[in-house]
């Protein structure tokens, strides 16, 4: 499974994706107010097939919203606002999928600061609220952003990102949750 962002018909773009070479795309946002939806993330869960997109959607300012899909691409559920009650913006979102099958997130916010957070898609079908690994970012000028999110064998969840903390230039910093 591809899936891609692109402009169709009135000028705003939409997030895409297809399965196989030749098949028609498949459009995985659910935006019907014209807004724009860019920087997908794909992640499946290797046990199930079950695929997962999240992306930056500009529909109601600047939000990561997710679907996902148990048909292999070719329908996708309604779309979910993963940082629902976030009053900032939020941008850059990651996916990946543990060995139980929990779904994590990770992406910018401005809520509270410049900050990277991470959350996962639990049993109700919400996700939980989201948690900001770094205890420096977004206080004092200290910025956070590109995030990355990987898990291991063990469903450790690990959570990356640039951050200024030492100063004008950035490091790569992470952290472990459990």
């Amino acid at each position: 499974m591809v899936a891609w962002s692109a402009v169709d018909g009135a000028g705003d773009s939409n997030i895409y994706g297809s399965s196989s070479a030749g098949a028609s795309p498949v459009r995985i946002d659910d935006d019907t107010q014209g807004q724009n939806q860019l920087e997908v993330s794909l992640a499946i869960d290797p046990q199930t097939a079950t695929l997962y997109a999240t992306w930056e959607d500009r529909r109601g300012g600047a939000n990561v919203y997710f679907s996902r899909s148990t048909d292999g691409g070719a329908t996708w559920e309604a779309s979910i606002d993963v940082g629902v009650g976030l009053g900032g913006d939020q941008f850059r979102p990651q996916a990946v999928v543990d060995v139980a099958g929990n779904v994590y997130v990770a992406f910018h916010d401005t809520t509270n600061g410049q900050r990277v957070v991470f959350s996962r898609f639990n049993e109700e079908g919400t996700f939980d609220p989201p948690l900001a690994p770094s205890t420096s970012a977004g206080q004092g000028g200290i910025v956070a952003d590109e995030p990355a999110v990987a898990t291991d064998q063990f469903g450790t969840v690990y959570v990356a990102w640039q951050e200024n903390r030492n100063g004008p230039n950035t490091d790569i910093v992470f952290a472990r949750a459990e």
